[in-house]
């Protein structure tokens, strides 16, 4: 009979839920909080098993150590009181412990159910190195490092308990264990117990005496889930807050003073370097030997290193309550906030907005609410008028660059314009190449800085008589009828820029013409921006009118107006500002890609051609607007030269060129033969004549046309159009009835079923509004009977003249409304079809727009040609 098998053996152990399994320690060898865990080893983890939810009895319950049992001996976080101290002498593993203590919590609990904001004196940064690598961090700073802020600190843990306080009250509850039971729930994310932890709280409190307001806000807020841990040589060095208020680990101690409070004797004197005394409430103390996280791990390398990076990438971190403080990584470009920048056909090379001028200038940091954000104006608002006030050097003109250039890749030429009195040296200069600026003056042209405020004046005077006469009752009300037409205007917000407001004072009446400005000009959408040294440069109106203020650093931070204690803290170096309290850094003109990484940044700083960047950013923008452009005061364009035009054609006479460069031309060949020209005194009337007749007289010739021209200031003659082309030149208003008799007797001729022969013929009349003073020349003669077949018959007309009076009753002018091309110039009179609607009206001397009976209008500038 065969041997019966032997039975399989038993399977191997495995977790429940709430159940570790954990390797034996041997009492001869130091205790790794690993295996005392149940992690095994480090480069194996599953955070998935390692972290699986305990039953509620279980949770926040830490294994520190093995009791003289071997059996595990566990700190109840929930269960003792808000505040646990660890004590020890110099030699004891104090600050070894203290960091073992925050790996065992990690080991048992993830980022969701526990974090850490770690803190300490200038001697304990190293106690804190590899906490940074944990998922649980939420801080960790140190007063040692450069980066230590004592208001950024106390701001972020103020702030966080605030918010749980608020979360907790909003949803009626006394406890975080409540919220966590149902955070699955709710749309708020995890509440972990915060572990605030303080390596040495007594020589951290000798460096940042102003902590201790805190630490008592710490102690109470046990009910929010905040738990505070420290360490300390013994009790007796402790704020007296803290006293009798915690539950502690008592290390080898060489001082009774240092025992007696903690265990009511001396035992701490006679602890070995591996043990501890657990004390808390009534219990006694509980004797066990600690366990470390820094033991050797057969690797070589330090337990606590792998189990750090054998967590990286595999939970959510916790919620990060201490950001780097501005200042610490590079600078950011001017498109950083922006969208991605791109080139359209209609807005040109920036990035797509619909809103109202509102830009992002940099970034404030927020410590209370734990984040960075955006440095913000909002010109439509309380920061219409801005402030940006610094000592020499601080940033103050970089800053104006950085608005403005956010203006116009955010914002097109004709919702934007700018109008800059560059005080402040030469930093503003660059804009003179933007499309959206009307003016950049410097003080040593006093001449173009009183018509750069003219022009305001003028704008904010028609503005408001145009505000009553449409019923806008706003600047938003305006900037949405501007979305549908332009309403006249060649921007919709304006802004006056003055930077380095004491050079005003050189200027006579400059000041008050500014604050007037100021007064009434945001209601109107006209805005200030103005910079100065000091806060008591600018008059005390101005100050209460500015509602944006951007301070950047004061020779005196006593000064400030914003913040005296902000103000002390803000660094002494370029770029960095207040704004509404809060702590910022403002970007620079040029575009992110032009920037530094962070290594390149730490190495070298920033590159030396960064104004060579913002004259790009510039260039880029200028080259791709192709819509209208405006006369820029102090950088005129170059006036259009006749012999530049292409050479005219019968269906192309050009009169000018448009705003992309390209000629615009004159089709009098087809069903329309008539060109209209209105507009007012020096408006440029005749100059567009003289075009046409040169145009006339280089298409045709002398056998293809002739022209009667009426020009009775005598200011056209054969120098422009030669003796074989000109039928007559009448300039008189008997010469004129005479002629055009006989002009009508010879087109009746042309009337009939047989073709007739014979030239074009032009009647080209000039200053019509003097020529129908006469009765019978305001239908020329009789020649509005010929309107509806002229192209039949070989008429053109050609008449010029300010508009069309009341008073000018059967004037050809009605008619040629109809049938003829409209070259509209400014200051037109008369109703809204021959004057234009206000987006078409030209502004300008020498600016025109083309409109045809049907199709698209163009707007132009035509060449100069003085009189022959």
């Amino acid at each position: 009979m065969p041997p019966r098998p032997a039975a399989p053996p038993p399977p191997p152990p495995v977790a429940e839920a709430t159940q570790v399994i954990r390797t034996e320690p041997k009492p001869e060898e130091p205790i790794d909080i690993f295996d005392l865990a149940g992690v095994g080893d480090p480069l194996k983890l599953d955070p998935s098993k390692l972290w699986q939810r305990r039953e509620d009895g279980e949770r926040y319950r830490i294994p520190i150590g093995v009791d003289e049992n071997q059996q595990p001996v566990l700190l109840d976080l929930l269960g003792s009181r808000t505040a646990f101290g660890v004590f020890g002498s110099t030699g004891s593993g104090r600050a070894p412990y203290l960091h073992s203590l925050l790996f065992g919590m990690a080991t048992t609990h993830s980022p969701a159910e526990i974090s850490f904001f770690c803190i300490g004196g200038s001697a304990t940064e190293p106690t804190w190195n590899s906490i940074t690598e944990l998922p649980h961090r939420a801080a960790v700073q140190t007063t040692s490092e450069g980066l230590y802020d004592e208001h950024r600190l106390i701001a972020a843990l103020e702030g966080e308990l605030e918010r749980r306080a608020q979360l907790l009250a909003g949803m009626s509850m006394q406890h975080f264990a409540d919220y966590q039971a149902i955070e699955s729930q709710t749309r708020f994310g995890p509440m972990p117990l915060l572990v605030v932890a303080v390596d040495m709280l007594p020589h951290f409190l000798e460096e940042a005496p102003g902590f201790e307001p805190t630490l008592g806000k710490l102690m109470s807020a046990g009910p929010l889930g905040v738990k505070l841990l420290f360490s300390a040589f013994g009790p007796d060095e402790l704020p007296r807050r803290l006293a009798h208020r915690f539950g502690s680990v008592v290390l080898h101690t060489c001082a009774e003073s240092d025992s007696r409070p903690l265990l009511g004797d001396d035992r701490a004197l006679q602890l070995r370097p591996d043990q501890a005394y657990l004390v808390g409430g009534a219990k006694k103390p509980v004797l066990f030997r600690t366990a470390h996280a820094n033991l050797r791990h057969p690797s070589s390398s330090p337990a606590y290193r792998l189990f750090a990076d054998g967590l990286q990438h595999k939970a959510p971190p916790a919620r990060k309550l201490l950001l780097p403080k501005p200042g610490t990584e590079p600078p950011s470009g001017v498109d950083a906030p922006l969208p991605a920048l791109a080139t359209s056909e209609d807005r040109g090379y920036g990035a797509e907005s619909t809103s109202p001028p509102s830009v992002t200038i940099g970034t404030v940091d927020n410590p209370r609410e734990h984040r960075k954000d955006p440095l913000r104006l909002d010109f439509t608002g309380a920061d219409s008028r801005i402030a940006i006030v610094g000592r020499p050097g601080s940033g103050k003109t970089t800053a104006v660059l950085t608005t403005l250039m956010a203006l116009a890749l955010t914002s097109t030429p004709t919702e934007v314009r700018f109008h800059c009195l560059a005080f402040g040296g030469n930093g503003l200069l660059p804009l003179r190449n933007l499309p959206h600026s009307g003016a950049v003056v410097q003080s040593r042209s006093p001449k173009q800085v009183d018509q750069a405020l003219a022009h305001l004046e003028s704008t904010l005077d028609n503005r408001a008589r145009f505000f009553v006469a449409e019923g806008i009752d706003s600047a938003a009300d305006f900037r949405r009828r501007r979305t549908e037409a332009d309403l006249g205007e060649e921007a919709t917000d304006h802004f006056l820029v003055v930077d380095g407001w004491p050079e005003v004072h050189q200027h006579p009446g400059l000041a008050e013409r500014v604050l007037r400005l100021a007064r009434r000009g945001s209601e109107h959408g006209i805005h200030l921006i103005v910079t100065a040294n000091r806060w008591d440069d600018l008059p005390r109106e101005l100050r209460e009118l500015v509602g944006g203020r951007v301070e950047l650093r004061l020779t005196d931070p006593r000064e400030s107006l914003i913040s005296t204690a902000a103000a002390q803290r803000l660094p002494d170096e370029a770029g960095h500002c207040l704004h509404q309290e809060l702590w910022g850094t403002i970007n620079l003109p040029v575009l992110d890609d032009d920037l530094p990484s962070y290594f390149e940044y730490v190495e070298s700083g920033l590159p030396d051609d960064l104004p060579a960047k913002t004259r790009e950013l510039v260039a880029r923008i200028d080259e791709s607007w192709k819509g209208p452009r405006f006369r820029q005061l102090g950088h005129e364009r170059t006036a259009v030269d006749h012999d530049d035009l292409p050479r005219p054609e019968p269906h192309a006479i050009p009169l000018g060129i448009d705003d992309g460069g390209e000629p615009v031309l004159l089709d009098l060949s087809g069903e329309n033969p008539h060109l209209l020209i209105t507009g007012g005194p020096e408006s440029g009337k005749s100059t567009a004549i003289r075009t046409v007749l040169r145009g006339i007289a280089s298409a045709y010739s002398p056998k293809q046309a002739k022209v009667l021209l009426i020009d009775y200031k005598r200011e056209h003659h054969h120098a422009l159009i030669s003796e074989d082309h000109l039928l007559a030149w009448n300039r008189t208003w008997e010469d004129s009835i005479r002629d055009l008799a006989q002009v009508i007797a010879s087109l009746r001729k042309r009337r009939g079923p047989a073709a007739w022969s014979g030239p074009e013929l032009f009647v080209v009349t000039d200053d019509f509004h003097e020529v129908s003073r006469r009765a019978e020349l305001r239908s020329l003669g009789g020649l509005d009977e010929f309107l509806p077949d002229a192209h039949e018959v070989g008429l053109h007309l050609v008449v010029a003249g300010n508009g069309l009076h009341p008073h000018q009753r059967n004037s050809i002018v009605a008619g040629l409304g109809h049938c003829a091309h409209h070259l509209l110039l400014k200051d037109a009179t008369g109703p809204e079809w021959l004057t234009g609607t206000p987006a078409e009206r030209p502004r300008e001397q020498g600016e025109a727009r083309l409109l045809g009976p049907v199709g698209p209008s163009a707007r132009l500038r035509f060449p100069e040609i003085p009189p022959p």
